[in-house]
């Protein structure tokens, strides 16, 4: 309830030094969309350290616990943003 999926629309107005992102189990699990297998791009699974997508017998806590966080540092208009990766989501 903490969190909530926000409208990216506007992203200049939301992506700000603070933000915390939490991945979209639907970009990283491929059973995770009604109805839709499809497999996650290797290169977005690579770039978080994962080989595979987190696979259904983990569980979901431990498969939320694969999934990347960041929280955002700042964001250039220009040069981009600069985040800081969590990598894991935990209870504490």
């Amino acid at each position: 309830d903490w969190a909530n999926p926000i409208d990216i629309s506007d992203i200049s107005q939301i992506l700000k030094g603070g933000v915390v992102l939490v991945a979209n189990p639907e970009k990283f699990c491929s059973d995770f969309s009604e109805g839709d297998f499809k497999q996650p791009s290797s290169a977005l699974l690579a770039k978080f350290g994962l080989t595979l997508p987190p696979p259904a017998e983990l569980g979901p806590d431990r498969r939320a616990d694969l999934l990347p966080v960041l929280v955002m540092l700042e964001r250039h208009p220009l040069r981009g943003c600069h985040a800081l990766l969590m990598n894991r989501r935990t209870g504490y």
